[in-house]
């Protein structure tokens, strides 16, 4: 018996953002969209459940989609409360950290990353800043309004596809652009509250045979402790897991690396 997809490939074909922002993100894992969970414990601080049908562990926050959304639009209030520096006043230090990352990206790939590069989650835009400094053409967007970079810029959520239609549209107008061959995902995975649509959509921009990278925690490890956090980390995986949940999107896992503990970076390729 051939052994059955765990992630519905079929909600993609009539999936509406619409019909489920306000739905409780308690009832629905945006993994495989089942409801069947374990009962609700707490692990490091953090009530949580498993769902008993793709085996992820996800936050329970009692927010629907649209509450998480316009959570996120005072972030970077929350962040200074809980006592770290907010994007707004941190674009110097984004700015040193987006070399490192890059060369090291260059270094595990074994050649340059190819552009034009979409950095999603761009926050105050010093990652993209700093890729056009050395003629390699990026553009970021947010679903936040906290930019404060030079470079191309749009306020979009990929988990929405109107609003994604919307983007390539703008892109055309404005770049002449429509897809791109290298995504990048800084800290943002783990926010999403619908993964399992969100990486289908990026198809729709991704030109053939290109490189998605994806920064994450490495929930589990020793050091990763600081990483469950309430209401910002929506759900919480190991390697086992996204190592088989891109393999059923047709992603190809080229490598995982480990720049320091507790976080992982994923190289995939469509």
């Amino acid at each position: 018996m051939a052994k059955k997809d765990i992630f519905d490939k079929k909600i993609t074909d009539n999936f509406n953002l619409d019909d489920y922002r306000q739905v409780n993100l308690d009832e629905i894992c945006g993994f495989c969209f089942k409801n069947i969970f374990s009962k609700t414990i707490q692990i490091n601080d953090i009530f949580v459940k498993k769902c008993l049908n793709c085996g992820v562990i996800k936050q329970c926050v009692n927010m629907t989609y649209d509450d998480y959304i316009n959570w996120y639009q005072n972030y970077d209030n929350f962040i200074k409360k809980r006592g770290d520096i907010p994007y707004f006043d941190r674009y110097e230090h984004d700015h040193m950290i987006a070399q490192i990352r890059w060369k090291r990206h260059k270094r595990i790939l074994g050649e340059e990353p190819p552009y034009p590069v979409l950095d999603i989650g761009c926050a105050n835009g010093a990652n993209i800043d700093f890729l056009n400094s050395i003629d390699i053409f990026a553009v970021g967007i947010d679903i936040r309004k906290i930019y404060t970079g030079k470079s191309p810029f749009y306020f979009c959520n990929l988990e929405n596809l109107k609003e994604l239609k919307k983007f390539v549209s703008e892109m055309k107008k404005d770049l002449n652009l429509k897809k791109f061959k290298t995504i990048i995902l800084y800290d943002v995975f783990e926010h999403l509250s619908y993964p399992f649509i969100f990486m289908n959509n990026l198809k729709k921009i991704l030109e053939p045979e290109s490189y998605i990278i994806i920064d994450v925690p490495d929930f589990f490890h020793k050091k990763a402790k600081h990483h469950w956090r309430k209401i910002e980390h929506l759900y919480y995986f190991d390697e086992a897991f996204l190592n088989k949940f891109f393999h059923e999107l047709n992603y190809k896992l080229i490598k995982i690396d480990k720049p320091i503990e507790g976080k992982s970076v994923y190289y995939l390729k469509y």
